[in-house]
Parts: C-alpha cells; sequence; structure tokens
C-alpha cells in the first residue's frame, strides 16, 4: 500500500464510519470509543468467555445507516475473516465482505470475490423472530432449520463450512443488539 492509498483509506473510513462502539451479549453498550471498537483483535476476542462485540455505524450518502460486524474464523489453510452489514431493522443483511490468509486459489479463496459476497445480499437473519445464521450450502441444497442460505464454492468445502461456522460463531453473540434494531429501543 502506497501512502496515497492510505489517506484514501483513511478519508473514506472517516466519511462513511460515523460511529463505533462495543456492545455486551445483552445489546448494550459498553464502551462508545469508536478507535477501541476498531483495536479489538478477533482473533483473540473470539476465544474469550466475556466477548467485546464492536459495531461500526455506517452512514451512506443516501442517509441510510448500516450495522457492521467483524467476523473471524477459520477456512481450510489459515484465518478467513469479514464484515457483515446489516440494515437499521436490524433483521436482515446490506452486505459481506470476506477475505483470507491462503486459501487456496480458484477454489476457497473465491471467498474474496464480489460473485460469492453479494450472494449474502438482503439475507435475513431472523426467522420467525429467531436469529438464524446464514446457511452455506452445496448448490441444490437447503438448510433444515429455517434458515437462509447462499451457495458454496464449488471444490471450497471446507472454505465454505468454515464461512458458515465463522458467520454463526460471530454474529450470534448479536443476538440481544439485532433485537434492539428490530424493536428501535438501542440508544
Amino acid at each position: 500500500m502506497n501512502p496515497e492509498d492510505k489517506n484514501q483509506i483513511e478519508d473514506t473510513y472517516n466519511k462513511y464510519i460515523v460511529e463505533g462502539f462495543i456492545v455486551d451479549t445483552s445489546g448494550n453498550p459498553v464502551s462508545n470509543d469508536k478507535q477501541e471498537a476498531f483495536d479489538v483483535n478477533m482473533k483473540n476476542n473470539i476465544k474469550e468467555s466475556n466477548r467485546k462485540l464492536p459495531v461500526f455505524v455506517c452512514k451512506l450518502d443516501d442517509g441510510s445507516v448500516k450495522y457492521i460486524v467483524p467476523v473471524y474464523g477459520a477456512g481450510l489453510w489459515g484465518p478467513i475473516w469479514g464484515y457483515v452489514a446489516v440494515n437499521d431493522n436490524g433483521s436482515d443483511i446490506y452486505g459481506a465482505y470476506f477475505s483470507h490468509e491462503g486459501e487456496t486459489p480458484g477454489l476457497g479463496a473465491e471467498i474474496s470475490k464480489q460473485k460469492f459476497q453479494d450472494q449474502f445480499k438482503e439475507k435475513k437473519i431472523y426467522v420467525d423472530g429467531e436469529f438464524k445464521s446464514i446457511s452455506v450450502m452445496k448448490a441444490g441444497q437447503k438448510p433444515t432449520d429455517g434458515s437462509e442460505y447462499v451457495d458454496a464454492i464449488s471444490g471450497g468445502t471446507i472454505t465454505s463450512r468454515g464461512v458458515q461456522a465463522m458467520l454463526k460463531d460471530c454474529m450470534t453473540p448479536y443476538d440481544a443488539f439485532f433485537k434492539k434494531l428490530q424493536s428501535g429501543s438501542f440508544k
């Protein structure tokens, strides 16, 4: 990354990320420090019994607000991570971004491609009022728990399962926060 890119990244972040905070598993804010939320080490945090749950508030040019939560997990060859943006209704996904350290090019590494990530747009994370993580399924299959799903990566089975586990492990603790967004009772 050259200095111009870094400055552009920081400017874009500061333009759209208007707030950052940490919530507890009851959905209550425990820190309103944007930098503290940014500095949470998800690799270490995921193993903690009393996890810090960072949330970033994004305000788009059209005035709409999205809540972004980081996710972290394991792929076939190493860590995978990303961010999931939830609409302000707290019940469906606006978008998702995933990356990896060393997944196989053309297979598991496809999680970092727009084609895979676009499948998550508008997926519901609540079914009949109950949190349901997005399933990542082999094409033609459907989950038995009623959750919404996306197509897994052909030839990237372990990485696809890693994305599914990462979403469930990292987003489930935000259940109370998402429900507060749904009811309009957050802040």
